[in-house]
């Protein structure tokens, strides 16, 4: 999972609560999954948990698919790597804001 920008392939709201666990997004597959809150400071989705459970056992239905992962370093204003694209997705085509 410490690889997640390449093995992610599902996301969706986090619902299995227990207790003292709070996330709200949930990014994973089949076998793990990392829960992100959002950051009162910088107003971006931080890591808070890492769960090894299936990510249709932890998450709202349905979840959707993960077509594309971009990166860019944190001062960076555009993205710039591509780390992950689906086999349909032409990214090269995208418009992108």
């Amino acid at each position: 999972m410490m690889n997640i920008k390449k093995s992610a392939s599902m996301i969706g709201d986090f619902t299995d609560a227990g207790t003292k666990l709070y996330s709200e997004k949930i990014a994973g597959n089949i076998y793990a999954c990392m829960g992100f809150i959002c950051d009162k400071y910088s107003n971006l989705n931080v890591p808070n948990t890492l769960l090894k459970k299936d990510i249709r056992a932890v998450s709202s239905k349905p979840q959707k698919k993960i077509y594309a992962v971009l990166s860019k370093g944190y001062l960076d204003e555009k993205y710039t790597t591509i780390e992950k694209c689906d086999k349909s997705i032409e990214i090269e085509k995208i418009q992108l804001p």
